[in-house]
């Protein structure tokens, strides 16, 4: 996945160009988000500003979608792709991020929606090390709710 989306990872991927981001912030409904205009993804800014544990990433994606951020109750978790599409080639201050999305990333590692088969493992991303690796529920990570803004 890496190779065929030429994504960067700092250990399996080191020559990937990462994803060509087109990132605008605006408030929909009195609530912040980042769109990507290039990857067409709502990304929620400031989403979850701590480490939550895996169990926890469903109160957070329900609470979301009760209340209708910004209009929408198709809040979820990123795939692995989607995720990555964030990771700079370069550091920019401390982190694999491109500055102006960093705020959506929390404490700078996210949880995926994608596990593995057969296994009680959850990709997660991490844009301080600039890397993707499978971590069990118990790792602490920040839950950066998204959505397609082709959703209906």
């Amino acid at each position: 996945m890496l190779k065929k989306y030429d994504f960067f990872d700092e250990n399996k991927n080191r020559v990937g160009k990462g994803f060509d981001n087109k990132f605008e912030e605006i408030t929909i409904k009195g609530d912040m988000v980042v769109i990507d205009k290039a990857s067409e993804l709502m990304w929620i800014k400031n989403a979850s500003a701590s480490l939550e544990y895996w169990r926890v990433y469903e109160e957070v994606i329900d609470r979301l979608n009760r209340n209708g951020y910004a209009g929408f109750k198709d809040w979820r978790l990123p795939t692995l792709e989607e995720a990555m599409s964030l990771m700079e080639p370069e550091k920019k201050g401390f982190k694999y991020i491109d500055r102006y999305v960093d705020p959506i990333i929390g404490e700078g590692r996210i949880w995926t929606s994608d596990g593995l088969q057969g296994e009680y493992r959850i990709w997660i991303v991490d844009f301080y090390n600039g890397v993707c690796f499978s971590g069990t529920p118990g790792h602490a990570s920040s839950v950066c709710p998204v959505r397609s803004i082709q959703s209906p």
